[in-house]
Protein backbone atom coordinates (compact mmCIF):
# COMPACT_ATOMS: atom_id res chain seq x y z
CA UNK A 1 0.00 0.00 0.00
CA UNK A 2 1.58 3.39 -0.96
CA UNK A 3 2.46 5.74 1.92
CA UNK A 4 0.88 9.22 1.82
CA UNK A 5 0.52 12.09 4.27
CA UNK A 6 -2.76 12.19 6.24
CA UNK A 7 -2.67 15.96 6.84
CA UNK A 8 -5.37 18.07 5.20
CA UNK A 9 -4.57 19.51 1.79
CA UNK A 10 -1.20 17.66 1.72
CA UNK A 11 -0.54 15.52 -1.35
CA UNK A 12 2.95 14.23 -0.48
CA UNK A 13 3.53 10.54 -1.18
CA UNK A 14 6.47 8.24 -0.52
CA UNK A 15 7.86 7.63 -4.01
CA UNK A 16 11.12 6.15 -5.20
CA UNK A 17 13.83 8.79 -5.02
CA UNK A 18 11.81 11.07 -2.71
CA UNK A 19 13.76 12.52 0.24
CA UNK A 20 10.71 13.29 2.35
CA UNK A 21 10.28 11.45 5.62
CA UNK A 22 7.02 10.03 6.93
CA UNK A 23 6.29 9.50 10.63
CA UNK A 24 3.72 7.36 12.42
CA UNK A 25 1.18 8.96 14.73
CA UNK A 26 2.51 8.35 18.29
CA UNK A 27 0.94 5.63 20.43
CA UNK A 28 1.24 7.57 23.78
CA UNK A 29 -2.28 8.79 24.66
CA UNK A 30 -1.34 12.39 25.52
CA UNK A 31 0.95 12.96 22.61
CA UNK A 32 -1.39 11.11 20.24
CA UNK A 33 -4.26 13.40 21.19
CA UNK A 34 -2.03 16.47 20.68
CA UNK A 35 -1.08 15.26 17.20
CA UNK A 36 -4.74 14.64 16.27
CA UNK A 37 -5.72 18.11 17.46
CA UNK A 38 -2.90 19.64 15.43
CA UNK A 39 -3.92 17.74 12.30
CA UNK A 40 -7.43 19.30 12.54
CA UNK A 41 -9.19 16.50 10.73
CA UNK A 42 -12.87 17.43 10.45
CA UNK A 43 -14.07 13.97 11.34
CA UNK A 44 -12.09 14.17 14.59
CA UNK A 45 -13.75 17.49 15.43
CA UNK A 46 -17.10 15.97 14.67
CA UNK A 47 -16.23 13.13 17.01
CA UNK A 48 -16.54 15.51 19.95
CA UNK A 49 -20.17 15.88 19.16
CA UNK A 50 -20.68 12.29 18.14
CA UNK A 51 -18.11 9.94 19.80
CA UNK A 52 -19.18 7.03 17.69
CA UNK A 53 -18.10 8.92 14.55
CA UNK A 54 -14.67 9.99 15.93
CA UNK A 55 -11.71 9.62 13.52
CA UNK A 56 -9.44 6.88 14.73
CA UNK A 57 -6.20 6.22 12.82
CA UNK A 58 -5.95 2.64 11.68
CA UNK A 59 -2.17 2.40 12.08
CA UNK A 60 -1.02 2.99 8.50
CA UNK A 61 -1.45 6.79 8.58
CA UNK A 62 1.72 8.89 8.27
CA UNK A 63 2.65 12.58 8.61
CA UNK A 64 5.34 13.90 6.30
CA UNK A 65 8.35 15.99 7.31
CA UNK A 66 6.93 19.15 5.66
CA UNK A 67 4.68 19.69 8.71
CA UNK A 68 7.62 20.02 11.14
CA UNK A 69 9.82 23.09 11.38
CA UNK A 70 13.07 21.10 11.65
CA UNK A 71 11.79 18.32 9.41
CA UNK A 72 11.67 15.80 12.30
CA UNK A 73 9.35 15.42 15.32
CA UNK A 74 10.73 16.02 18.83
CA UNK A 75 9.97 14.19 22.05
CA UNK A 76 10.41 17.38 24.12
CA UNK A 77 6.98 18.84 25.04
CA UNK A 78 8.51 22.33 25.03
CA UNK A 79 9.77 21.97 21.45
CA UNK A 80 7.42 23.37 18.75
CA UNK A 81 8.13 20.17 16.79
CA UNK A 82 6.54 18.11 19.55
CA UNK A 83 3.44 18.18 17.29
CA UNK A 84 3.16 18.98 13.56
CA UNK A 85 2.64 22.72 13.16
CA UNK A 86 3.05 23.58 9.47
CA UNK A 87 -0.15 23.09 7.46
CA UNK A 88 -1.50 24.48 4.21
CA UNK A 89 -4.65 25.92 5.79
CA UNK A 90 -6.36 29.28 5.06
CA UNK A 91 -5.15 31.70 7.77
CA UNK A 92 -5.24 35.47 8.16
CA UNK A 93 -2.27 37.39 6.89
CA UNK A 94 -1.92 39.25 10.20
CA UNK A 95 -0.84 36.18 12.17
CA UNK A 96 0.60 37.26 15.53
CA UNK A 97 4.01 36.29 16.77
CA UNK A 98 2.84 33.70 19.22
CA UNK A 99 1.04 31.74 16.53
CA UNK A 100 3.95 31.80 14.11
CA UNK A 101 5.57 28.31 14.49
CA UNK A 102 8.85 29.37 12.94
CA UNK A 103 9.24 32.25 15.33
CA UNK A 104 8.31 30.01 18.21
CA UNK A 105 11.02 27.56 17.15
CA UNK A 106 13.58 30.39 17.02
CA UNK A 107 12.70 31.51 20.52
CA UNK A 108 13.02 27.95 21.77
CA UNK A 109 16.47 27.53 20.24
CA UNK A 110 17.72 30.89 21.68
CA UNK A 111 16.49 29.93 25.15
CA UNK A 112 18.17 26.57 24.92
CA UNK A 113 21.42 28.25 23.88
CA UNK A 114 21.29 30.66 26.81
CA UNK A 115 20.62 27.81 29.18
CA UNK A 116 23.53 25.82 27.76
CA UNK A 117 25.97 28.78 28.16
CA UNK A 118 24.87 29.45 31.72
CA UNK A 119 25.17 25.78 32.68
CA UNK A 120 28.68 25.61 31.22
CA UNK A 121 29.73 28.65 33.34
CA UNK A 122 28.19 27.37 36.58
CA UNK A 123 28.81 23.61 36.36
CA UNK A 124 31.80 21.49 35.25
CA UNK A 125 31.71 20.32 31.65
CA UNK A 126 29.57 17.27 31.01
CA UNK A 127 28.94 15.02 28.05
CA UNK A 128 25.40 16.24 27.38
CA UNK A 129 24.37 15.67 23.82
CA UNK A 130 22.21 17.79 21.58
CA UNK A 131 19.05 15.85 22.30
CA UNK A 132 19.38 16.55 26.03
CA UNK A 133 19.96 20.24 25.29
CA UNK A 134 16.97 20.45 23.04
CA UNK A 135 14.86 18.74 25.64
CA UNK A 136 15.21 21.80 27.98
CA UNK A 137 12.04 23.74 28.79
CA UNK A 138 11.03 26.93 27.01
CA UNK A 139 12.36 30.33 28.12
CA UNK A 140 9.43 30.93 30.48
CA UNK A 141 10.71 28.16 32.81
CA UNK A 142 14.46 28.63 32.41
CA UNK A 143 14.90 30.45 35.68
CA UNK A 144 12.97 27.85 37.61
CA UNK A 145 15.09 24.94 36.23
CA UNK A 146 18.52 26.38 36.93
CA UNK A 147 18.56 25.10 40.52
CA UNK A 148 17.95 21.34 39.79
CA UNK A 149 20.52 21.30 36.97
CA UNK A 150 23.49 20.30 39.17
CA UNK A 151 21.48 17.34 40.44
CA UNK A 152 20.91 16.17 36.87
CA UNK A 153 24.63 16.59 36.13
CA UNK A 154 25.51 14.54 39.20
CA UNK A 155 23.06 11.88 38.06
CA UNK A 156 24.68 11.82 34.65
CA UNK A 157 28.07 11.44 36.26
CA UNK A 158 26.85 8.48 38.29
CA UNK A 159 25.35 6.93 35.17
CA UNK A 160 28.62 7.50 33.29
CA UNK A 161 30.56 5.79 36.09
CA UNK A 162 28.20 2.82 36.00
CA UNK A 163 28.53 2.61 32.22
CA UNK A 164 32.32 2.64 32.49
CA UNK A 165 32.21 -0.11 35.12
CA UNK A 166 29.91 -2.18 32.93
CA UNK A 167 32.28 -1.58 30.02
CA UNK A 168 35.25 -2.87 32.04
CA UNK A 169 33.26 -5.94 33.06
CA UNK A 170 32.25 -6.58 29.46
CA UNK A 171 35.84 -6.20 28.29
CA UNK A 172 37.01 -8.71 30.90
CA UNK A 173 34.20 -11.06 29.92
CA UNK A 174 35.12 -10.73 26.23
CA UNK A 175 38.77 -11.49 27.04
CA UNK A 176 37.75 -14.62 28.96
CA UNK A 177 35.51 -15.69 26.07
CA UNK A 178 38.34 -15.11 23.59
CA UNK A 179 40.74 -17.15 25.72
CA UNK A 180 38.17 -19.95 26.02
CA UNK A 181 37.59 -19.86 22.24
CA UNK A 182 41.34 -20.15 21.61
CA UNK A 183 41.56 -23.14 23.95
CA UNK A 184 38.61 -24.79 22.20
CA UNK A 185 40.25 -24.23 18.80
CA UNK A 186 43.47 -25.85 20.01
CA UNK A 187 41.51 -28.79 21.46
CA UNK A 188 39.57 -29.15 18.19
CA UNK A 189 42.79 -29.17 16.14
CA UNK A 190 44.32 -31.73 18.49
CA UNK A 191 41.26 -33.99 18.26
CA UNK A 192 41.16 -33.69 14.49
CA UNK A 193 44.82 -34.68 14.34
CA UNK A 194 44.15 -37.69 16.58
CA UNK A 195 41.15 -38.73 14.46
CA UNK A 196 43.24 -38.40 11.33
CA UNK A 197 45.99 -40.58 12.81
CA UNK A 198 43.55 -43.21 14.08
CA UNK A 199 41.43 -43.33 10.92
CA UNK A 200 42.01 -45.96 8.24
CA UNK A 201 43.38 -44.21 5.18
CA UNK A 202 46.30 -44.55 2.82
CA UNK A 203 47.34 -40.98 3.65
CA UNK A 204 48.45 -41.87 7.21
CA UNK A 205 50.02 -45.28 6.58
CA UNK A 206 53.22 -46.25 8.36
CA UNK A 207 55.43 -49.23 7.63
CA UNK A 208 53.98 -51.09 10.63
CA UNK A 209 50.39 -50.36 9.62
CA UNK A 210 51.13 -51.22 5.99
CA UNK A 211 52.53 -54.63 6.93
CA UNK A 212 49.63 -55.32 9.29
CA UNK A 213 46.86 -54.21 6.92
CA UNK A 214 48.20 -55.35 3.54
CA UNK A 215 51.09 -57.79 4.09
CA UNK A 216 53.39 -55.43 2.17
CA UNK A 217 56.44 -54.66 4.31
CA UNK A 218 56.85 -50.92 3.56
CA UNK A 219 54.83 -47.93 2.39
CA UNK A 220 57.26 -47.51 -0.52
CA UNK A 221 56.33 -50.96 -1.85
CA UNK A 222 52.65 -50.14 -1.34
CA UNK A 223 53.08 -47.03 -3.51
CA UNK A 224 54.87 -49.21 -6.08
CA UNK A 225 51.83 -51.51 -6.22
CA UNK A 226 49.52 -48.49 -6.39
CA UNK A 227 51.40 -46.99 -9.35
CA UNK A 228 51.04 -50.31 -11.20
CA UNK A 229 47.24 -50.16 -11.04
CA UNK A 230 46.42 -46.46 -10.61
CA UNK A 231 45.74 -45.93 -14.34
CA UNK A 232 43.13 -48.70 -14.35
CA UNK A 233 41.11 -47.71 -11.26
CA UNK A 234 38.77 -44.74 -11.40
CA UNK A 235 38.41 -42.58 -8.26
CA UNK A 236 35.04 -42.45 -6.52
CA UNK A 237 33.37 -39.47 -4.87
CA UNK A 238 33.62 -41.12 -1.48
CA UNK A 239 37.04 -42.80 -1.92
CA UNK A 240 40.31 -41.99 -3.60
CA UNK A 241 42.28 -44.57 -5.61
CA UNK A 242 44.78 -45.28 -2.84
CA UNK A 243 42.01 -46.02 -0.33
CA UNK A 244 40.38 -48.41 -2.81
CA UNK A 245 43.64 -50.37 -3.14
CA UNK A 246 44.12 -50.31 0.63
CA UNK A 247 40.58 -51.56 1.22
CA UNK A 248 41.02 -54.42 -1.27
CA UNK A 249 44.31 -55.54 0.25
CA UNK A 250 42.84 -55.33 3.76
CA UNK A 251 40.02 -57.58 2.60
CA UNK A 252 42.58 -60.15 1.44
CA UNK A 253 45.06 -59.78 4.29
CA UNK A 254 42.69 -59.54 7.27
CA UNK A 255 39.65 -61.31 5.82
CA UNK A 256 37.35 -58.53 7.10
CA UNK A 257 33.66 -58.46 6.32
CA UNK A 258 32.30 -55.78 4.03
CA UNK A 259 30.36 -54.16 6.89
CA UNK A 260 33.59 -53.83 8.90
CA UNK A 261 35.41 -52.22 5.99
CA UNK A 262 32.46 -49.90 5.42
CA UNK A 263 32.75 -48.61 8.99
CA UNK A 264 36.52 -48.24 8.79
CA UNK A 265 36.40 -46.20 5.56
CA UNK A 266 33.09 -44.40 6.25
CA UNK A 267 31.35 -45.72 3.14
CA UNK A 268 28.41 -48.00 2.48
CA UNK A 269 28.68 -51.79 2.30
CA UNK A 270 27.54 -51.70 -1.33
CA UNK A 271 30.46 -49.39 -2.16
CA UNK A 272 32.87 -51.83 -0.49
CA UNK A 273 31.49 -54.72 -2.55
CA UNK A 274 31.70 -52.67 -5.73
CA UNK A 275 35.31 -51.64 -5.08
CA UNK A 276 36.49 -55.17 -4.21
CA UNK A 277 34.78 -56.80 -7.18
CA UNK A 278 36.40 -54.28 -9.48
CA UNK A 279 39.89 -54.06 -7.95
CA UNK A 280 40.72 -57.74 -7.40
CA UNK A 281 40.77 -58.70 -11.12
CA UNK A 282 42.80 -55.58 -11.96
CA UNK A 283 45.35 -56.29 -9.21
CA UNK A 284 45.65 -59.93 -10.32
CA UNK A 285 46.40 -58.95 -13.92
CA UNK A 286 48.86 -56.19 -13.00
CA UNK A 287 50.73 -58.19 -10.33
CA UNK A 288 50.94 -61.52 -12.15
CA UNK A 289 54.35 -60.58 -13.58
CA UNK A 290 55.78 -60.95 -10.07
CA UNK A 291 55.18 -64.72 -10.34
CA UNK A 292 57.99 -65.38 -12.78
CA UNK A 293 59.45 -68.68 -14.05
CA UNK A 294 63.22 -68.00 -13.96
CA UNK A 295 65.76 -69.46 -16.35
CA UNK A 296 68.11 -72.30 -15.41
CA UNK A 297 71.06 -69.94 -15.21
CA UNK A 298 69.21 -67.63 -12.81
CA UNK A 299 68.22 -70.54 -10.56
CA UNK A 300 71.75 -71.94 -10.42
CA UNK A 301 73.26 -68.51 -9.82
CA UNK A 302 71.03 -67.96 -6.78
CA UNK A 303 71.05 -71.56 -5.54
CA UNK A 304 71.21 -71.75 -1.70
CA UNK A 305 74.00 -73.69 -0.02
CA UNK A 306 71.63 -76.49 0.96
CA UNK A 307 70.99 -77.29 -2.72
CA UNK A 308 74.58 -77.02 -3.96
CA UNK A 309 75.32 -80.69 -3.45
CA UNK A 310 75.74 -82.53 -6.71
CA UNK A 311 72.68 -84.59 -5.98
CA UNK A 312 70.26 -81.61 -5.89
CA UNK A 313 72.12 -78.92 -7.84
CA UNK A 314 69.75 -79.32 -10.83
CA UNK A 315 66.64 -78.66 -8.75
CA UNK A 316 64.46 -76.21 -10.72
CA UNK A 317 61.26 -76.08 -8.72
CA UNK A 318 59.58 -77.52 -5.64
CA UNK A 319 55.85 -78.15 -6.07
CA UNK A 320 52.97 -78.86 -3.74
CA UNK A 321 49.20 -78.41 -3.56
CA UNK A 322 47.13 -76.48 -1.03
CA UNK A 323 43.40 -76.42 -0.35
CA UNK A 324 40.99 -73.68 0.73
CA UNK A 325 37.80 -74.55 2.58
CA UNK A 326 34.53 -73.38 1.07
CA UNK A 327 30.83 -73.51 1.84
CA UNK A 328 28.77 -76.46 0.74
CA UNK A 329 27.53 -75.80 -2.82
CA UNK A 330 23.85 -76.16 -3.66
CA UNK A 331 24.48 -77.85 -6.99
CA UNK A 332 25.05 -81.59 -6.63
CA UNK A 333 27.69 -81.81 -9.36
CA UNK A 334 29.60 -78.90 -7.91
CA UNK A 335 29.27 -80.42 -4.47
CA UNK A 336 30.85 -83.66 -5.74
CA UNK A 337 33.69 -81.84 -7.50
CA UNK A 338 34.61 -79.75 -4.45
CA UNK A 339 34.59 -82.61 -1.91
CA UNK A 340 38.09 -83.45 -0.65
CA UNK A 341 38.68 -86.92 0.76
CA UNK A 342 41.94 -85.68 2.25
CA UNK A 343 40.41 -82.71 4.14
CA UNK A 344 36.93 -84.26 4.52
CA UNK A 345 35.45 -80.93 3.53
CA UNK A 346 34.42 -79.01 0.44
CA UNK A 347 37.55 -77.25 -0.81
CA UNK A 348 39.23 -75.46 -3.70
CA UNK A 349 42.71 -76.70 -4.68
CA UNK A 350 45.64 -74.96 -6.34
CA UNK A 351 49.19 -75.95 -7.28
CA UNK A 352 52.19 -73.91 -6.10
CA UNK A 353 55.76 -74.10 -7.36
CA UNK A 354 58.71 -72.29 -5.77
CA UNK A 355 62.34 -71.87 -6.76
CA UNK A 356 65.05 -73.30 -4.49
CA UNK A 357 65.52 -69.84 -2.94
CA UNK A 358 61.79 -69.62 -2.00
CA UNK A 359 60.17 -67.34 -4.59
CA UNK A 360 56.80 -68.41 -6.03
CA UNK A 361 57.50 -69.22 -9.67
CA UNK A 362 54.37 -71.16 -10.66
CA UNK A 363 50.73 -70.94 -9.61
CA UNK A 364 47.73 -72.73 -11.06
CA UNK A 365 44.10 -71.71 -11.12
CA UNK A 366 41.74 -72.96 -8.41
CA UNK A 367 40.11 -76.33 -8.96
CA UNK A 368 37.61 -78.45 -7.03
CA UNK A 369 39.05 -80.30 -4.09
CA UNK A 370 38.30 -83.68 -5.66
CA UNK A 371 41.02 -83.30 -8.31
CA UNK A 372 44.21 -85.31 -7.71
CA UNK A 373 47.72 -83.87 -7.56
CA UNK A 374 48.58 -85.62 -10.82
CA UNK A 375 45.54 -84.23 -12.67
CA UNK A 376 46.02 -80.67 -11.45
CA UNK A 377 49.66 -80.80 -12.57
CA UNK A 378 48.54 -81.86 -16.02
CA UNK A 379 45.61 -79.45 -16.37
CA UNK A 380 47.60 -76.48 -15.12
CA UNK A 381 50.10 -76.97 -18.00
CA UNK A 382 52.98 -77.28 -15.61
CA UNK A 383 54.83 -79.62 -18.00
CA UNK A 384 55.11 -76.81 -20.55
CA UNK A 385 57.54 -75.06 -18.17
CA UNK A 386 59.78 -78.09 -17.64
CA UNK A 387 63.03 -78.37 -19.64
CA UNK A 388 65.52 -81.17 -20.27
CA UNK A 389 67.70 -81.94 -17.26
CA UNK A 390 65.42 -80.26 -14.71
CA UNK A 391 64.90 -81.79 -11.29
CA UNK A 392 61.41 -81.43 -9.80
CA UNK A 393 61.00 -81.95 -6.08
CA UNK A 394 57.53 -82.98 -4.86
CA UNK A 395 55.57 -84.96 -2.27
CA UNK A 396 54.54 -88.61 -2.54
CA UNK A 397 51.15 -87.75 -4.05
CA UNK A 398 52.71 -86.49 -7.29
CA UNK A 399 53.07 -89.70 -9.30
CA UNK A 400 54.31 -87.86 -12.36
CA UNK A 401 57.71 -89.46 -12.94
CA UNK A 402 56.67 -90.86 -16.30
CA UNK A 403 55.34 -87.52 -17.57
CA UNK A 404 58.55 -85.78 -16.48
CA UNK A 405 60.67 -88.49 -18.09
CA UNK A 406 59.10 -87.62 -21.42
CA UNK A 407 60.48 -84.11 -20.93
CA UNK A 408 63.92 -85.37 -19.90
CA UNK A 409 63.37 -84.27 -16.32
CA UNK A 410 63.58 -86.24 -13.06
CA UNK A 411 61.29 -86.37 -10.05
CA UNK A 412 62.66 -86.35 -6.51
CA UNK A 413 60.30 -87.23 -3.68
CA UNK A 414 60.37 -89.14 -0.37
CA UNK A 415 60.25 -92.95 -0.76
CA UNK A 416 57.06 -94.91 -0.24
CA UNK A 417 56.89 -97.03 2.91
CA UNK A 418 53.93 -99.18 1.93
CA UNK A 419 54.73 -102.91 2.23
CA UNK A 420 58.10 -102.27 3.89
CA UNK A 421 58.80 -102.98 7.51
CA UNK A 422 62.01 -100.97 7.57
CA UNK A 423 63.84 -98.78 5.07
CA UNK A 424 67.57 -99.04 4.46
CA UNK A 425 69.75 -96.46 6.20
CA UNK A 426 70.80 -94.80 2.96
CA UNK A 427 67.17 -94.35 1.83
CA UNK A 428 66.21 -92.96 5.24
CA UNK A 429 69.06 -90.44 5.03
CA UNK A 430 68.01 -89.37 1.53
CA UNK A 431 64.39 -89.07 2.68
CA UNK A 432 65.47 -86.76 5.50
CA UNK A 433 67.45 -84.55 3.13
CA UNK A 434 64.51 -84.38 0.68
CA UNK A 435 62.08 -83.52 3.48
CA UNK A 436 64.46 -80.84 4.76
CA UNK A 437 64.53 -79.19 1.32
CA UNK A 438 60.93 -79.82 0.36
CA UNK A 439 59.66 -78.19 3.57
CA UNK A 440 60.33 -74.76 2.06
CA UNK A 441 57.38 -75.08 -0.32
CA UNK A 442 55.13 -75.52 2.72
CA UNK A 443 56.65 -72.40 4.25
CA UNK A 444 55.91 -70.53 1.04
CA UNK A 445 52.31 -71.78 1.08
CA UNK A 446 52.09 -70.67 4.72
CA UNK A 447 53.16 -67.19 3.63
CA UNK A 448 50.39 -67.17 1.03
CA UNK A 449 47.84 -68.39 3.56
CA UNK A 450 48.81 -65.65 5.99
CA UNK A 451 46.30 -63.71 3.92
CA UNK A 452 43.26 -64.57 6.00
CA UNK A 453 40.88 -64.66 3.05
CA UNK A 454 42.54 -67.99 2.09
CA UNK A 455 42.51 -69.39 5.63
CA UNK A 456 38.80 -68.85 6.23
CA UNK A 457 35.86 -70.72 4.78
CA UNK A 458 35.40 -69.09 1.41
CA UNK A 459 31.82 -67.93 0.75
CA UNK A 460 30.31 -69.18 -2.49
CA UNK A 461 29.72 -65.56 -3.51
CA UNK A 462 33.49 -64.99 -3.38
CA UNK A 463 34.36 -68.11 -5.41
CA UNK A 464 34.55 -66.26 -8.80
CA UNK A 465 37.29 -64.03 -7.31
CA UNK A 466 39.22 -66.81 -5.56
CA UNK A 467 41.75 -67.59 -8.33
CA UNK A 468 42.58 -63.88 -8.74
CA UNK A 469 42.88 -63.51 -4.97
CA UNK A 470 45.40 -66.40 -4.82
CA UNK A 471 47.43 -64.72 -7.59
CA UNK A 472 47.51 -61.43 -5.66
CA UNK A 473 48.50 -63.09 -2.38
CA UNK A 474 51.27 -65.17 -4.03
CA UNK A 475 52.59 -62.13 -5.94
CA UNK A 476 52.75 -60.03 -2.76
CA UNK A 477 54.71 -62.75 -0.94
CA UNK A 478 57.42 -62.34 -3.58
CA UNK A 479 57.88 -58.76 -2.32
CA UNK A 480 58.91 -60.12 1.10
CA UNK A 481 62.53 -60.94 2.02
CA UNK A 482 64.02 -64.20 0.75
CA UNK A 483 62.56 -67.33 2.27
CA UNK A 484 65.81 -69.32 2.01
CA UNK A 485 69.16 -67.61 2.52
Amino acid sequence: MPTSCCALNCTNRKDKGSRKKFFRIPAEPGRRAAWLRALKRSDFEQGKKNPTAAWTPRGHERVCSDHFISGNPSKDPADPDYVPSLFNLPTSASCNRSRNPVAKKDRYMRAAKRLRVSSENEAPPTSLNDEEMIADPPPESVETLRDPLPESVETLREQLTKVQEEKCKLEQFCESLQSEADNLREERDHLQEQIKKSSTSASNLTDAKCKLFTGIPTVALFMFVFRLVSDFIAPLKSMCQQDQILMTLMKLRLGLKNADLALRFSVSASTVSKVINRCIPILAVRLKFLIHWPSKETVKRNLPKKFRKKKYSNCRVIIDCSEIFTERPYNLKTRAKTWSNYKHHHTFKFLVGITPYGAVSFLSSSWGGRISDKDITLKSRFYNKVEYGDMIMADRGFTISEELALKGATLVMPPFTTGRKQLPGRIVQDARQISTLRIHVERAIERIKNFQILSQICPLTFAPLLSDSVVICAALTNLLPKLIK
